[in-house]
């Protein structure tokens, strides 16, 4: 397996990691299957199942070797729950003879401060699973949000008695739609006349509309072309705030920066303001950034004074176009501007093709219709801002990569770092959830208050106080 750059693999390591992997979990001889029942008994498939067991090594190795307390994810959970029913093999031959240690696992107490405790050690778990490791499967390590708010969901099932039907899954509408436009247009074509603007009404309409869906598609991808400036995208050394303009301009940089400013203390929010922590303000953007917060009438009255005070933000526009991240203004506007041709072209058609209906007195509402859709979708693309190049859209995902334990579970020192890549919703259940209620009150309704699960942890003592908790202990 691939492992992380940043990780020390030395011999006690990987004679660890040889050994956890060398266990025994699916076996042919008949036996207990341990894979088959853990398989039976979650309603997963036996893919799932597999993969599941290899995140649980996983957790057993950052257990022993992370030096502090970690906490599994809801399936590894799971896992780690079958696994301590299987006495003989937990007790005498996994604990002492592959992770020389006793990983105990105790209930939890329920208290608030317990459940905090339990998410910091999940971002913890999840910062160390990345650097041993590399980015943990989101399918299997989710967000501290879902991890920890989906208690309700969790139940045991008689399926004697009950039906289980997964959720339908989405339909691959590309492929529907191209086979039914396939057999719709391919009968039609063989007999019609050339001159598209002598076909009958319901002809000309489907091939509008086929030719509206080629049109938006074509100029998506054009769009996308223009937008290469044939730079790599190199984030290296930019900070959390440049990052945030990167993702999602000046609103996101402002949230990444009320971040780092309640991270560092010098920063509170309070109801619907803002007031000032105990911790003095750092100089240049940040303190640009607490003055402009801290005299702003809530979060509506920030973005205001934004905008009226030119905010030096827009240093960061340059510097990120420099580097070829942002497009320059012509850049951006022939990457707006050009592709709106395609569907302008397609408006075009159906303008001739109502001229002609009107002339021969035929209906027309239809195709009308379609003809504003058509302009409205032009618009749209002509008015939608264009800002990162290739490069840019790379180097964000790069970042996204390399940091999705902190946009999952953000540390204390992640807070402003996760705010730019996943925007305030990284703040919902932690200490500083208002400003997300603040910032986005429709879904920070119950960010706050959703922390109802059982956590998971671990110490170094051998011993537990949580419902799922490792217990690291290592050499």
């Amino acid at each position: 397996m691939r492992h992380a750059d940043t990780a020390c693999w030395g011999e006690a390591e990987r004679a660890l990691w040889q050994r956890l992997q060398a266990h025994p979990f699916e076996r042919g001889d008949g036996s207990l299957d341990f894979l088959a029942k853990l398989a039976r008994q979650q309603g997963w498939s036996r893919e799932l199942a597999r993969a599941a067991v290899e995140e649980y090594r996983r957790f057993c190795f950052l257990a022993a070797r992370a030096g502090h307390a970690v906490t599994p994810s809801e399936e590894v959970d799971q896992v780690w729950h079958l696994h301590l029913t299987c006495t003989r093999d937990y007790w005498e031959v996994f604990c002492p003879r592959v992770l020389g240690f006793a990983l105990h696992h105790e209930g939890s107490d329920g208290r608030v401060d317990t459940r905090q405790r339990h998410r910091q050690d999940y971002a913890h778990t999840l910062a160390s699973y990345q650097r041993w490791f590399g980015a943990a499967p989101e399918t299997l390590w989710p967000t501290s949000v879902r991890r920890f708010g989906s208690a309700a969901s969790w139940r045991w099932v008689d399926s004697r008695r009950y039906w289980l039907l997964p959720r339908p899954r989405r339909p691959d509408w590309r492929r529907w739609t191209a086979g039914l436009v396939a057999l719709a247009v391919a009968p039609m074509a063989l007999a019609l006349p050339l001159n598209p603007l002598d076909w009958s009404g319901p002809q000309f309409l489907l091939l509008y509309a086929t030719l509206l869906l080629l049109a938006l598609g074509g100029a998506w991808v054009w769009r996308r072309q223009l937008g290469d400036n044939g730079r790599k995208g190199d984030a290296s050394g930019l900070g959390a705030v440049e990052i945030a303009y990167l993702a999602g301009g000046v609103p996101r940089a402002l949230d990444a920066g009320v971040a780092e400013l309640m991270a560092g203390g010098a920063l509170r929010w309070e109801g619907e303001r803002a007031v000032r922590g105990e911790q003095p303000a750092p100089p240049g953007l940040l303190g640009d950034i607490h003055t402009l917060v801290v005299n702003s009438q809530g979060y509506a009255g920030l973005q205001t004074a934004a905008r009226r005070a030119g905010w030096p933000l827009q240093a960061l526009q340059r510097t990120l176009e420099r580097r070829g991240l942002l497009l320059d203004p012509d850049a951006e506007r022939r990457a707006r501007l050009l592709p709106t041709l395609l569907p302008l072209g397609v408006a075009l058609l159906g303008v001739a093709k109502l001229v002609v209906g009107v002339a021969r007195a035929k209906p027309i509402g239809g195709l009308l219709l379609l003809v504003i859709v058509t302009l409205f979708a032009a618009w749209r693309f002509a008015a939608g801002r264009v800002a990162r190049s290739r490069a840019g859209e790379r180097a964000l995902a790069q970042l996204r990569q390399r940091h999705a334990h902190a946009t999952r579970a953000p540390r204390e020192q992640d807070l402003a770092l996760a705010v730019a890549l996943a925007g305030t919703a990284a703040l919902a259940g932690t200490a500083y959830a208002a400003y997300h209620d603040v910032r986005s009150p429709a879904s920070g309704s119950g960010g706050s208050s959703s922390d109802s699960s059982s956590g998971c942890s671990s110490d170094s003592g051998g011993s537990c106080s949580s419902g799922c908790g490792g217990c690291g202990g290592g050499d």
